[in-house]
């Protein structure tokens, strides 16, 4: 069998469908197996000492042999593979073994080997495995691979191939069948009877088709089982019996089975051949059909005519005598092995003979000349009427006949296909649709499913029409074989479905025609799914405008189908039918389809198949078909089914396309708060990647938070969508850059959630506890930008305060500088009450705090305020503003009494402030003590090219920014030359500037100290929650020197920025790589 098979394409289609009708399925026999392996452990102790001691691949396969034949197979296993590993070209080894049981074993073993390297869609290898068993004799083994890659992949070209070649489908066990004669003539004035013309005199051969199928059991077929005779009750001679075959180009193998097609495409038998009296079918253990030929009376000699005035008559036919089937009685028969199929019986003389049955063959009957009519039966069961000179007309042409001519034959043929006899009205119906075929013109300029082919210009299109009518009609049939020729017919050809077809399945009776069709196309289409195959073109929705680029992304993710396109265009009518049944059956072949094509019919469904949808996808397993289900339905919102269809989709977690996803776009329509909260639910379990950050997604957050201030249920829903969707990590809200203390984030930062999470904590006139989650939600991922602008609209002061009363009041903020920041970020406010709030929860917070972290929170206000701001305040007005602003100067700048009484002197701002920056001057100049260190890492993904700071999903970012981490102590000394050193854990860690001053760094009071050090201690102190996230960082650059300016700020703090661009990776195993940090040094308090 070669391993290369052609592609099937839509012919291959209709022949497997013509099989499926005829033949029927035959399946495996699932009683058999190859061999008869009982399960075992393994290997005994003796037997694995045995598998040890043997060392050459010869020895190891003789060794297996012996285990097999004892059928301990497991030993046989164990061995077996050893010799394969010794030798691993015995793996395609194709040299049959002996005896039988060993052969059995050694390829079926080895195909186990092999199927277990393949991958498990790989349906290529599979099918090459099972021809490779096919090849051994191992029948059942290679049928059973063969099913499970159809199982794959059932419309893989090389698998049905395969399929039809080996039987794997089959029918009832005989039945006449006139398709043959669509291609050939029926009627034949001389055949060859081995050899030997056979030209009877005064009468004509007529060929009556045949189809047979043993699945059920044996089927016999004599010459005497079929009897005819003419109108006039004269009997007609049965002569015998010839087969079908599939017409050979060039030798084949002569075991090689042929392929299983339709009637019409088979040849009758070589002219060597005798006619054959009876033929015997079997099935064989391998799945085909083994056909036992026989024939036991020699051909008579050839008649020729008389001369003129001979009177003598020809011989008669001497009768031959008949070939014994055995030995002469008397002598020993000769031990032959019961042979399992053709490949292994040979002929036992030439009077019989075993060869593969095609499932086809024909009864040859002699008739008079002038016979009109045919009266045949099968063992007084089967009757057929057949008309002898319509029969003469089944293969001939009308193409070239006159237009009247060509209008009288296709009448009869019209006549035909209303007959009550299923045989002849079915092969009317194959006969109307190959004139269809061959009058509608050149199907090359065709548009599949849009525009048919033009017509012939002399031919009439109105009886193509008619034809069209008369095929649209039989698929209605009561009759199977009529309905399946009329679909064949009809739906698999390349011809595209007439308007007569769709009109009728359209309309209100269309139940009768649509029914019956829709079992075919679900037949067919179950066998025509091809997963993980990119789309066919002639099945891609046509076109490249913005509709049909959004019809592609929604049916991205499903499986495709080979299925010509007549298929869906006619499951697509069905869809659109106004009758009830036959909507809600198109809907169920969908749903059991489930493929790209399918799904893509969907889109412009009537308001009551739109119903039956909506009730139907709750069951919907499958959620990429659901999720394709869905996005097909929104396209075209419909608001009376939405509800019922998103809550029937609730389940899905959908990953939003971009901004034309219908998931998405619906937002566009007019929807009712309701079924806005549903579709919000669904985008809040949904990846929004793709729209996060995009000016659509925040207009719309911005219009629905707008719509949604009078509805408190749209509200929750609106921030239960932001909530779910933000769920990003914290990073630490730290100024970037040069300058003071204060909130300074890079414009475009903030996201449209974090900006709607804002909106909903500062709205005011709503549920606090939903006002303060989502303040919380900001606050604990230290995305504070938005807030703190909002903070500063709120109009109502009681609000405002009791917001941030239960900001403070969440402890876990407490942990993080987040808070300190935002609020000392309010403390510039030009409203006097919003900066006493924030002044009275940055004292309660101080008090809270651990005497032993309070450094932290004095850095983190520094981080959030400029100090001369404070100057300001300690000069307001409100005593207790005023008070309040000074006690928090005092702590910040951990001042002396004296410093503290010096600054409060001063009663005017400017002097003030001059006074506060003499305080800051000594600090820069001298500083000294001991310093907590914090280091905010900037982190990237290895080998990420997204750009720093681009949101990805809602405040998420695939650069992970100021990820602040506690390092250890530094201690600043000065010697007695003023000198400074600054050490850790004592080791020295500044740089003079004559060695390590970097270009551009400050002078005068800026200190320059090799950082790495620090950086590599933030790492091993970092908390254990976070200790297995960064052993993901590559350190690799920390073990170099790394140059850090420091400046002072504003009351001791100092700020340097190490810069680690442009490096390489140097831990293959890490996937996160330092990018650049920034190094804090706050006093320690006393």
């Amino acid at each position: 069998m070669p391993r290369a098979l052609n592609h099937v394409g839509v012919q291959g289609i209709l022949w497997l469908f013509s099989a499926l009708w005829v033949l029927g399925s035959i399946g495996l026999q699932a009683t058999l197996a190859e061999s008869e392996q009982e399960p075992a452990e393994g290997p005994t102790p003796e037997q694995r000492r045995q598998i040890a001691a043997a060392e050459q691949p010869a020895e190891l396969l003789a060794l297996a042999r012996q285990f097999a034949m004892l059928r301990q197979y497991p030993a046989a296993a164990a061995c077996a593979d050893k010799a394969l590993a010794a030798d691993p070209a015995l793996l395609l080894d194709e040299k049959a073994q002996s005896p039988q049981l060993w052969h059995q074993f050694w390829f079926t073993h080895r195909a186990a080997v092999r199927e277990a390297r393949l991958a498990a869609n790989d349906v290529a290898g599979r099918v090459e495995l099972a021809a490779w068993l096919y090849e051994a004799r191992l029948g059942v083994a290679a049928r059973k691979l063969l099913k499970a890659a159809l199982a794959i992949d059932g419309a893989h070209p090389e698998a049905r191939k395969l399929a039809e070649a080996w039987h794997l489908y089959g029918g009832g066990p005989f039945q006449f069948d006139l398709r043959f004669g669509l291609s050939h003539p029926l009627l034949l004035d001389t055949m060859q009877d081995e050899g030997t013309p056979v030209e009877p005199r005064g009468r004509r051969l007529l060929l009556l088709p045949f189809a047979y199928d043993p699945q059920d059991g044996k089927v016999q077929v004599t010459r005497t089982s079929v009897k005819a005779q003419s109108e006039d009750g004269k009997v007609c001679r049965v002569l015998g019996l010839v087969l079908m075959e599939v017409p050979q180009a060039g030798q084949a193998k002569p075991d090689a089975p042929p392929v299983a097609v339709r009637a019409d495409q088979l040849g009758l038998q070589d002219g060597n051949e005798p006619i054959w009296e009876q033929l015997d079918a079997e099935l064989a253990e391998d799945g085909l059909i083994d056909l036992s030929c026989h024939n036991v009376i020699r051909p008579a000699a050839k008649r020729t005519s008389l001369a003129p005035g001979d009177r003598s008559t020809p011989s008669p036919r001497q009768p031959q005598p008949r070939v014994r089937l055995g030995p002469p009685r008397g002598e020993p028969a000769e031990e032959l092995a019961e042979p399992t199929s053709y490949r292994d019986r040979g002929s036992v003389d030439d009077r019989k003979q075993w060869r593969p049955g095609s499932g086809y063959a024909a009864v040859v009957i002699e008739v008079p000349t002038t016979v009109q009519t045919v009266h045949t039966v099968y063992r007084d069961e089967i009757r057929v009427e057949l008309d002898v000179a319509w029969l003469e007309t089944l293969h001939e042409s009308v193409a070239d006949l006159s237009p009247a001519d060509r209008m009288k034959r296709i009448e009869g043929f019209i006549e035909k296909a209303s007959s009550s006899n299923p045989l002849i009205a079915s092969t009317a119906v194959g006969k109307l649709g190959l004139i269809r075929g061959g009058l509608a013109g050149d199907s090359s300029q065709a548009v599949p499913g849009f525009e048919p082919a033009p017509p012939r210009p002399d031919v009439d299109s109105k009886l193509i029409s008619r034809i069209e009518q008369v095929l649209a009609d039989s698929l209605g049939s009561s009759h199977e074989p009529v309905r399946h020729e009329a679909f064949v017919s009809v739906v698999l050809t390349e011809a595209p479905l007439g308007p007569s077809v769709m009109e009728g399945l359209h309309g209100p009776q269309g139940s009768k025609l649509a029914l019956p069709l829709l079992d075919q196309l679900e037949r067919l289409l179950v066998e025509s799914r091809a997963d993980a195959t990119p789309m066919d073109q002639r099945h891609e929705v046509l076109g490249d405008d913005r509709q049909a680029r959004l019809m592609k992304a929604v049916v991205a993710e499903l499986p495709t189908s080979r299925a010509p396109v007549n298929v869906f265009e006619a499951l697509a009518c069905c869809l659109r039918s106004q009758d009830a049944k036959v909507a809600e059956r198109a809907v169920e072949v969908v749903l059991g389809d489930g493929t790209a094509q399918s799904v893509t019919r969907l889109a412009d469904l009537p308001g009551g198949t739109r119903v039956v949808l909506a009730d139907r996808l709750g069951g919907v397993s499958d959620s990429s078909l659901k999720a394709a289900l869905l996005r097909v339905l929104l396209i075209r919102p419909d608001p009376g089914t939405l509800p019922k269809t998103l809550a029937a989709c609730s389940d899905l977690e959908l990953t939003i396309l971009d901004e034309d996803d219908p998931v998405f776009r619906v937002f566009m329509h007019r929807l009712v708060p309701e079924i806005q909260i549903q579709l919000l639910g669904l985008l809040g379990q949904a990846d929004l990647s793709a729209l996060s950050g995009t000016p659509a997604m925040d207009a719309l957050l911005e219009r629905l938070e707008r719509s949604g201030q009078g509805d408190p249920a749209l509200r929750a829903a609106l921030l239960q969508l932001a909530l779910s969707q933000f769920q990003a990590g914290y990073q630490a809200p730290v100024p970037r850059g040069a300058g003071g203390g204060g909130l300074q984030q890079e414009a475009g930062r903030t996201s449209g959630l974090e900006m709607l999470l804002a909106r909903v904590a500062t709205g005011g006139g709503g549920d606090f506890q939903t006002a303060l989650k989502a303040a919380n939600a900001l606050v604990g991922s230290g995305r504070i930008h938005a807030l703190a602008e909002q903070f500063g609209r709120m109009r109502v002061d009681a609000d405002r305060e009791r917001l941030l009363s239960g900001l403070v009041e969440n402890k876990e903020l407490w942990k993080r500088e987040a808070l300190p920041i935002l609020l000392a970020g309010q403390l510039t406010s030009a409203n006097v009450p919003a900066a006493q709030s924030a002044l009275n929860a940055l004292a309660a917070l101080y008090r809270a705090a651990d005497a032993e972290q309070r450094w932290r929170f004095n850095l983190a206000v520094k981080l959030g305020v400029d100090v001369n701001e404070l100057v300001k305040l300690s000069l307001a007005p409100d005593g207790r503003l005023a008070s309040a602003a000074m006690s928090l100067l005092r702590q910040l700048g951990q001042m002396t009494a004296a410093e503290a009484d010096r600054l409060q002197a001063a009663t005017e701002e400017g002097e003030r402030r001059q006074r506060l920056d003499e305080l800051n001057r000594e600090r820069a100049e001298k500083p000294k003590g001991r310093f907590s260190c914090m280091v905010y890492l900037d982190l990237k993904p290895i080998g990420s090219q997204v750009d720093p700071g681009t949101d990805q999903r809602g405040g998420p970012r695939p650069d992970i920014l100021n990820l602040p981490l506690v390092s250890s102590e530094v201690v600043i000394e000065l010697d007695d030359k003023q000198g400074k050193r600054v050490v850790v854990d004592g080791q020295e860690i500044h740089e003079t500037t004559e060695e390590g001053a970097v270009p551009g760094s400050p002078q005068g009071g800026g200190l320059q100290i090799d950082a790495s050090l620090l950086l590599r201690e933030a790492l091993r102190l970092a908390e254990p929650a976070q200790q297995v996230f960064l052993r993901q960082v590559d350190r690799f650059v920390l073990n170099d020197r790394l140059l850090c300016s420091l400046e002072h700020r504003q009351l001791g703090t100092w700020v340097g920025e190490v810069a680690l661009a442009g490096q390489t990776a140097g831990d293959l195993d890490s996937t996160l790589q330092i990018t650049g940090a920034r190094v804090m040094l706050e006093p320690r308090t006393p």
